[in-house]
Protein backbone atom coordinates (compact mmCIF):
# COMPACT_ATOMS: atom_id res chain seq x y z
CA UNK A 1 0.00 0.00 0.00
CA UNK A 2 1.17 3.65 -0.28
CA UNK A 3 0.66 6.33 2.28
CA UNK A 4 1.36 9.51 1.49
CA UNK A 5 2.78 11.46 4.63
CA UNK A 6 0.39 14.74 5.05
CA UNK A 7 1.67 16.96 7.60
CA UNK A 8 -0.79 18.03 10.40
CA UNK A 9 -1.63 21.55 10.63
CA UNK A 10 0.57 21.74 13.26
CA UNK A 11 2.94 19.15 15.49
CA UNK A 12 1.05 20.13 18.57
CA UNK A 13 -2.33 19.36 17.31
CA UNK A 14 -1.15 15.91 15.81
CA UNK A 15 0.53 15.06 19.27
CA UNK A 16 -2.70 15.99 21.22
CA UNK A 17 -5.02 13.74 18.40
CA UNK A 18 -2.78 10.99 18.75
CA UNK A 19 -1.69 11.06 22.20
CA UNK A 20 -4.60 8.80 23.70
CA UNK A 21 -4.46 6.38 20.37
CA UNK A 22 -0.94 5.01 20.71
CA UNK A 23 0.12 1.50 19.64
CA UNK A 24 -2.75 -1.23 18.96
CA UNK A 25 -6.26 -1.03 20.43
CA UNK A 26 -9.41 -2.39 19.62
CA UNK A 27 -12.26 -0.12 18.44
CA UNK A 28 -15.53 -1.11 19.27
CA UNK A 29 -17.14 2.12 18.03
CA UNK A 30 -14.94 3.21 15.62
CA UNK A 31 -16.72 5.67 12.56
CA UNK A 32 -15.52 3.66 9.96
CA UNK A 33 -16.00 0.69 10.73
CA UNK A 34 -12.57 -0.58 12.03
CA UNK A 35 -12.38 -3.49 14.49
CA UNK A 36 -8.57 -1.91 15.29
CA UNK A 37 -6.18 0.59 15.13
CA UNK A 38 -2.22 1.11 15.57
CA UNK A 39 -1.39 4.98 16.31
CA UNK A 40 1.90 6.45 15.82
CA UNK A 41 2.87 8.97 18.42
CA UNK A 42 6.21 9.88 16.97
CA UNK A 43 8.29 12.29 14.21
CA UNK A 44 9.30 9.46 12.19
CA UNK A 45 7.89 7.28 9.47
CA UNK A 46 8.01 3.15 11.68
CA UNK A 47 7.48 -0.31 10.24
CA UNK A 48 4.99 -2.21 12.42
CA UNK A 49 4.09 -6.22 12.04
CA UNK A 50 0.89 -7.22 11.50
CA UNK A 51 -0.06 -10.43 12.97
CA UNK A 52 -3.82 -12.15 12.15
CA UNK A 53 -5.58 -14.25 14.12
CA UNK A 54 -5.02 -17.07 11.10
CA UNK A 55 -1.30 -16.93 11.85
CA UNK A 56 -0.47 -15.18 8.76
CA UNK A 57 1.30 -11.34 8.98
CA UNK A 58 2.74 -8.76 7.12
CA UNK A 59 4.70 -5.55 7.62
CA UNK A 60 3.38 -1.84 7.28
CA UNK A 61 5.29 1.19 7.41
CA UNK A 62 3.12 4.07 9.33
CA UNK A 63 3.70 7.75 8.62
CA UNK A 64 4.61 10.30 12.03
CA UNK A 65 1.30 10.83 13.91
CA UNK A 66 -0.77 8.74 12.24
CA UNK A 67 -3.74 6.13 12.34
CA UNK A 68 -3.82 2.90 10.88
CA UNK A 69 -7.59 1.17 10.90
CA UNK A 70 -7.56 -2.58 10.54
CA UNK A 71 -10.92 -3.83 9.31
CA UNK A 72 -11.76 -7.86 8.42
CA UNK A 73 -10.74 -9.41 5.73
CA UNK A 74 -13.12 -11.01 2.95
CA UNK A 75 -12.22 -14.48 4.44
CA UNK A 76 -14.06 -13.51 8.00
CA UNK A 77 -9.86 -12.99 9.18
CA UNK A 78 -9.17 -10.07 12.00
CA UNK A 79 -5.98 -8.79 13.17
CA UNK A 80 -4.79 -10.05 16.65
CA UNK A 81 -2.16 -7.52 17.22
CA UNK A 82 -0.08 -4.94 15.48
CA UNK A 83 3.58 -3.48 17.23
CA UNK A 84 6.20 -1.56 16.21
CA UNK A 85 9.42 -3.49 14.81
CA UNK A 86 13.26 -1.58 14.64
CA UNK A 87 14.05 -2.52 11.39
CA UNK A 88 13.44 0.51 9.29
CA UNK A 89 11.01 1.31 6.77
CA UNK A 90 11.69 1.37 2.63
CA UNK A 91 10.76 5.16 1.86
CA UNK A 92 10.57 7.10 -1.13
CA UNK A 93 10.94 10.62 -1.74
CA UNK A 94 8.47 12.19 -4.62
CA UNK A 95 8.48 15.87 -5.13
CA UNK A 96 10.18 16.39 -2.09
CA UNK A 97 7.71 14.85 -0.06
CA UNK A 98 8.43 11.67 2.10
CA UNK A 99 6.10 8.44 1.93
CA UNK A 100 5.97 5.00 2.52
CA UNK A 101 7.44 2.67 -0.26
CA UNK A 102 4.64 0.17 -1.73
CA UNK A 103 6.79 -2.69 -0.55
CA UNK A 104 8.16 -2.89 2.96
CA UNK A 105 10.59 -5.73 4.41
CA UNK A 106 9.20 -8.86 5.90
CA UNK A 107 9.75 -8.68 9.62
Amino acid sequence: MLVVATPPASPQAARSAASSTCGFHRTPNDPEGALSRYGHCGDSFILIRVDWRSGRHHAECVSPWASRPFFRAGDGDVVANAYYVPTPPRLLVVDGRTMCSLTQPDV
